[in-house]
């Protein structure tokens, strides 16, 4: 008798077994019949949301790509006015005949000695860069109270 209950047991649970088996194929078969499973959004939620996920990627692209744009364009105009302001440095200096003469050199604009020491290291080396001052007399133009006085076309004409 023990063998029948084991068998009728074994029956049981195999009858069971193929039952919750065809449960589930049932709810498979209807899942794939509505393409619904629940718990799950609408799909039509989920390709909006992808369409909109996908816009907010391409706007942030874009975003992304003006700022860079915006930031080389910043960078450009930041070394054009550290060129710039070199060049005043150095004419400032006034002992160059040309401040283009001394290459850019960022150190130059924060280190003031910096910069007098290249300017008198470069005219050690190329004395002909030394700006000219001329002074003393050169022989030409107007000099003294040598000084004629206008004439008078009065007193001329009277004789």
């Amino acid at each position: 008798m023990a063998d029948t209950d084991h068998a009728d047991t074994d029956e049981q649970d195999t009858d069971a077994a193929e039952g919750v088996n065809e449960q589930v194929t049932d709810d498979q078969d209807a899942v794939e019949a509505t393409g619904d499973v629940e718990g799950d959004t609408d799909t039509a939620d989920d390709d909006s949301t992808a369409e909109t996920d996908a816009q907010d990627d391409d706007t942030e692209a874009t975003e992304v790509e003006q700022l860079k744009a915006q930031a080389d364009q910043h960078e450009q105009r930041a070394d054009a006015l550290a060129h710039r302001l070199h060049s005043a440095l150095v004419a400032a200096d006034g002992r160059l005949a040309d401040p283009d003469d001394l290459p850019f050199n960022a150190e130059h604009l924060d280190d003031t000695d910096a910069l007098s020491a290249a300017i008198g290291d470069l005219i050690a080396r190329k004395p002909g860069l030394k700006a000219q001052n001329v002074t003393g007399d050169v022989g030409a133009g107007k000099r003294g109270s040598d000084r004629t006085p206008p004439a008078d076309l009065l007193k001329i004409i009277q004789g």
